[in-house]
């Protein structure tokens, strides 16, 4: 070949090699920004399944109802939204895993039965912004046909039914009455997770005694109590110091205490674990451990307090483990979800990180 029909064959060919790269690199460009794209729309990835914005907002949209700070579209309140969201899908995936179902009409009831609520629910919230006078007793009665009645007979003073007052809420959150359907299954299917789980937890000896010993004051103890209430310290502290030299408690109560409830019974309030009292009340007594001991002047939002302790009263375990368990079911659900979560493949790490926080103990 000569040396002009080889430069005149170099022309197209150095021309084709040219679009040749110019076209790899546009589809290289393109594909990175696809993916780009794609990674900013996925904020979360749990087991190769995707948690997208949309997810989120949807999610969001759900809060939004009940509360209408909660900003659906705000790039922060969406990244924070989705490893509840991840946390949701991967209790699917495990609940499918394990061979869990729930079927179509479930689903279809579950949803109708939610909707109802809500409907019935920003009803009352609306007539009640708008101080109708309301029978709420038979609007939430079991009576359909009179809870019918009463939530026509609002609708029409309102100029709008409870369905048209939802569907405004749904429109404003971004989402439609579809979500339910999907919001149904998860909740039905992680229902049926929880109680299998349950049903397969194992409780030890030592876990029990353990337990028991860990909340032996805030659970299974209670204290019997008297008390001499004043208005103010420095009669509080004349009562202490009298009682200190001797006198008779009945009788101090009797004299000073203002209230009349437990006075008229020489002061006494009974018997009460570290729940039903006011704090500051239930720490003092709870700080005396020997029968007849008398505390210092307490403060509280009714006054000061002179304590008495008048008996100790403890849940032997063997009485308790019943309610240990039933104290232990979300301690021990929680560890096994977490080993859930620990298998699984979640990105990125923060998420992961996040739904393992949601499931410690509190």
């Amino acid at each position: 070949m000569s040396n002009q029909a080889k430069g005149n064959l170099a022309k197209p060919l150095a021309s084709w090699v040219k679009w040749l790269i110019l076209v790899l690199m546009i589809s290289i460009l393109g594909g990175a920004i696809w993916f780009a794209l794609d990674q900013k729309n996925n904020l979360v990835v749990v087991n190769g399944e995707k948690i997208t914005v949309a997810d989120a907002k949807a999610l969001l949209g759900q809060y939004y109802l009940y509360d209408t700070t909660v900003k659906v579209d705000n790039v922060y309140y969406q990244e924070n939204i989705a490893p509840y969201a991840a946390l949701d899908k991967l209790l699917v995936q495990e609940a499918t895993a394990r061979g869990l179902k729930v079927t179509d009409e479930e689903v279809s009831t579950s949803a109708a039965d939610t909707i109802k609520s809500l409907e019935q629910y920003f009803l009352y919230q609306a007539a009640t912004d708008a101080k109708l006078e309301m029978d709420s007793v038979t609007l939430y009665g079991t009576d359909a046909t009179a809870a019918a009645a009463e939530a026509a007979r609002l609708a029409e003073l309102l100029g709008k039914t409870g369905a048209q007052i939802l569907d405004e809420k749904l429109t404003a959150g971004g989402i439609t009455r579809n979500y339910f359907t999907a919001s149904a299954r998860t909740n039905l299917l992680t229902t049926q997770l929880y109680a299998a789980i349950k049903a397969e937890l194992v409780y030890t000896d030592e876990e029990i005694a353990a337990f028991y010993q860990k909340h032996l004051l805030d659970k299974y103890t209670k204290k019997d109590s008297s008390h001499i209430l004043v208005a103010d310290e420095a009669t509080a502290n004349l009562i202490y110091d009298k009682l200190a030299a001797g006198e008779n408690f009945v009788t101090l109560s009797d004299t000073y205490s203002t209230d009349t409830t437990a006075k008229a019974n020489g002061g006494k309030i009974g018997y009460y674990g570290q729940t039903g009292l006011v704090a500051e009340y239930t720490k003092a007594l709870f700080a005396l451990t020997e029968v007849g001991e008398i505390s210092k002047p307490v403060k509280t939002e009714f006054g000061w307090h002179i304590i008495r302790l008048d008996g100790n009263q403890v849940t032997p375990m063997s009485e308790a483990i019943a309610t240990i368990k039933t104290d232990m079911v979300n301690s021990k659900t929680n560890a096994v979800l977490r080993a859930v979560v620990e298998k699984a493949s979640i990105r990125p790490t923060s998420a992961k990180n996040a739904m393992l926080g949601m499931l410690e103990d509190k």
